[in-house]
């Protein structure tokens, strides 16, 4: 049942991300229509992004952050984004993320706070144009 319902969630575009779905791509059991980012997959580079096909306001990369508690000096701060981005970096991480069709990709914390802004902005906005509550 549950692998009905993984290709189901595939299929309608739920899921899990791309790393539930990559594998039916690469094999040819799915067709990827686009990439919900602003820029393509370095993976699948001839998929379009959804920008491209008329969705302009359409960028939700999915992504993991790395949070600490509040007051947590900031040469502590460095140093964990710091030893992440070195273990990111490593050739057997990045080989092992990309067979999963994910991207290694770090932000310092300046950027990663935009992020989290610039998504939050557009999340509301979407929120109240669409009407959704919360039941």
């Amino acid at each position: 049942m549950q692998r009905f319902t993984d290709r189901t969630a595939v299929v309608t575009g739920g899921g899990g991300g791309i790393g539930i779905a990559f594998p039916h791509i690469r094999t040819n059991k799915v067709k990827l229509l686009g990439i919900v980012s602003a820029t393509r997959s370095p993976f699948f580079p001839d998929a379009p992004t959804v920008g491209e096909l008329g969705f302009k306001e359409a960028d939700l990369d999915i992504w993991f952050g790395m949070w600490a508690p509040k007051g947590t000096p900031p040469e502590i701060l460095e140093r964990l984004n710091k030893e992440l981005a070195k273990a990111l970096s490593d050739k057997d991480v990045e080989e092992r993320y990309n067979g999963l069709g994910a991207e290694t990709k770090t932000l310092d914390s300046r950027q990663f706070r935009q992020l989290l802004l610039d998504e939050r902005k557009l999340l509301a906005a979407l929120i109240e144009e669409q009407k959704i509550n919360v039941e």
